[in-house]
């Protein structure tokens, strides 16, 4: 909105008519200028729903506050995580080494510790591969991220969570903090946007 230069009211930018004044007239063209509109004293227009939410100081986003990913989306990124494991296991077990079905499953069995190990880790700044594409991140619960010693337990964990007919990992759909038993044993959160 402008201001009239001669009575002072608000007119639309762009407009040359004053609703008390009448037009512009056109010997004397006037530049417009932005100017602040004035606004009138009253009680401040509240958007929050009560008085103690408008009074109140805003939260910091903590860990605790930060928003946790869900079971589908963690369920993407681990079926993500498991073809990116897949394929150098079968790679190195079956045509590499020729390895019988024993072989194969210690072979994928330290690829898959060694791969989880990494990246939960602050080596791997909490993300999977997977995770990555998703946009989350294995934090502990104050925040900062795992130890190579940390992300092992969560590892085992997830083994523990798996072995009770994935109870553990189903687990994420129900709980508050949307932690699985592996979160729970390793006190981790999986977050997003952190």
């Amino acid at each position: 909105m402008a201001v009239c230069k001669r009575c002072g009211c608000a007119i639309p930018l762009g407009s040359k008519i004053c609703d008390v004044c009448g037009p512009v007239p056109a010997s004397a063209p006037q530049p417009q200028v932005w100017q602040t509109p004035v606004i009138e004293a009253g009680p401040p227009v509240q958007f929050a729903s009560t008085s103690a939410a408008w009074t109140a100081a805003p939260r910091p986003i903590t860990v605790a506050s930060a928003p946790k990913a869900g079971f589908w989306m963690r369920g993407i990124a681990h079926i993500i995580d498991g073809i990116i494991i897949a394929l150098p296991s079968v790679a190195l077990g079956s045509v590499v080494l020729h390895a019988d079905a024993a072989g194969r499953s210690g072979i994928s069995l330290l690829i898959e510790l060694t791969y989880f190990m990494y990246f939960w880790s602050s080596y791997g700044k909490g993300q999977t591969i997977g995770m990555q594409l998703l946009h989350m991140r294995v934090v502990k619960t104050d925040g900062s991220l795992l130890s190579l010693t940390g992300a092992f337990v969560r590892y085992i964990g997830l083994v523990i969570a798996w072995l009770v007919f994935g109870i553990g990992v189903i687990w994420v759909a129900f709980d508050a903090n949307k932690q699985g038993w592996h979160d729970k044993i390793a006190g981790t959160y999986v977050v997003t946007s952190w």
